[in-house]
C-alpha cells in the first residue's frame, strides 16, 4: 500500500495536483471516471481491473515504473484472466482531437504497432496547405492537428525502438501519394527492414465503390482502437482503445488476411515501386479527392511526392502509417 500511495503521490505531483483539492477530484473523475465519493484517497483497497490501463498510461506518461500488482490490493488476481478481461485504455474517447492526444501519448512509449488504415472516398484533409500557380500544394500553412502524433510515432521508428507492420486499402490518389512517400522516408532512413507496409488490391476501374471496411489500429498486442471511414463528405468514428489480448490477436488475424492478398512494398526497389504506384494511379485517378491538388497525370504524383519528403524534412507535415 505504501508502495501504491508513494506512485500515486508522484503523479499527482507531476500532474500539479494537491491531494484533496478540486483539481485532484476532477482529475481523477476524468481519468477513471469515477465520481469523487467512489475514489479512495487512502488507497488502501487498490484499483479495480478497469482502472489498470489508464494507470499505465498515467505511468508511462509521467516516467514512472508500472506493475499492475502494486496497484492492486492483495488477494485480487490481476494477471490470470487478463487476457479473457476487456477494459478500456485510459477514458473513452471524445473527438478526433482526444483521439490524437491519446495516439501520442501510446506512441511515446509503444514498441509494436500492427494497422489496417482503410481509406475513405472521401479524406478530409488534418492539414491546411498554400497553392501555388500550376495548382498543387506548395507548403502547409500551419502543422495539421495530427503532427504531435506522428512525431511521436516517427521519433518511435527513427530510435528503433518502435517496429510494425501496416496495411492499407487505398481509394484516393491523394493516400496513395501519401502511402509512396511513406515508403521513400521509409527506405531512406533505413527503417524499411522492420517496418513492413502493405497495399490491398486497388479496385478494377468501373467497378462499383466498396462499402467502407473497419480499420484497426492494434498497439502493443493488447490495445486495439476500431475505425470506420467517412464515407463521402462525412466523418470518421473511432471507438475507444480497448485492452484485451483477445481482441488485439482477432484484429491482427484479420489485419493479416489483408496483408496477404496485398503487395509487399517495402521490399519493391525504387523502379518497381514506382511501376506498382503508377498502376494504382491509373485505376484512381477518377478518384482523387484534391487536399493536395487535382493529380491529374502522373507527373503532377511524382511531384506532390516530392514536395511531401521536403515537408517532412521540416517536420510540417509527417505520411501517417501507424
Amino acid at each position: 500500500m505504501t508502495k501504491r500511495r508513494d506512485l500515486w503521490n508522484a503523479i499527482a505531483s507531476k500532474s500539479g495536483l494537491q491531494p484533496g483539492s478540486p483539481e485532484e477530484t476532477t482529475f481523477i473523475a476524468c481519468t477513471f471516471s469515477l465520481s469523487p465519493n467512489t475514489f479512495d484517497s487512502n488507497l488502501s483497497r487498490g484499483f479495480a481491473r478497469r482502472h489498470i490501463a489508464a494507470i499505465r498510461e498515467l505511468c508511462a506518461r509521467n516516467d514512472l515504473p508500472f506493475n499492475a500488482d502494486d496497484w492492486c490490493a492483495p488477494g485480487r488476481d490481476w494477471t490470470s484472466q487478463s487476457a479473457e478481461q476487456i477494459g478500456w485504455v485510459g477514458r473513452p474517447l471524445f473527438g478526433v482531437e482526444d483521439f490524437y492526444e491519446r495516439l501520442e501519448t501510446l506512441y511515446r512509449s509503444a514498441t509494436d504497432y500492427r494497422v489496417l488504415r482503410v481509406g475513405g472516398t472521401y479524406s478530409r484533409n488534418r492539414t491546411r496547405f498554400e497553392f501555388g500557380d500550376d495548382g498543387l500544394a506548395v507548403k502547409p500553412e500551419g502543422p495539421s492537428i495530427r503532427i504531435p502524433y506522428l512525431k511521436a510515432f516517427w521519433k518511435g521508428l527513427r530510435e528503433r525502438r518502435l517496429y510494425g507492420t501496416s496495411v492499407h486499402v487505398i481509394r484516393t490518389v491523394d493516400r496513395l501519394v501519401e502511402l509512396w512517400a511513406c515508403l521513400e522516408m521509409l527506405r531512406k532512413l533505413r527503417l524499411n527492414e522492420r517496418n513492413f507496409v502493405y497495399m490491398a488490391p486497388i479496385p478494377a476501374p468501373g467497378s462499383p465503390p466498396e462499402m467502407p471496411a473497419v480499420g484497426m489500429r492494434v498497439i502493443d498486442r493488447s490495445k486495439t482502437l476500431l475505425s470506420l471511414p467517412a464515407p463521402v463528405h462525412g466523418h470518421s468514428h473511432y471507438s475507444s482503445w480497448i485492452e484485451s489480448e483477445r481482441l488485439a490477436g482477432f484484429a491482427s488475424e484479420y489485419i493479416d488476411r489483408v496483408r496477404d492478398i496485398g503487395d509487399d512494398l517495402t521490399k519493391e526497389s525504387p523502379k518497381a515501386l514506382e511501376a506498382i504506384v503508377e498502376n494504382a494511379f491509373m485505376a484512381l485517378k477518377s478518384t482523387g479527392s484534391g487536399n493536395y491538388g487535382i493529380l491529374a497525370d502522373f507527373d503532377q504524383v511524382r511531384e506532390i511526392k516530392a514536395r511531401m519528403l521536403k515537408w517532412a524534412e521540416g517536420r510540417n507535415w509527417l505520411p501517417v502509417i501507424g
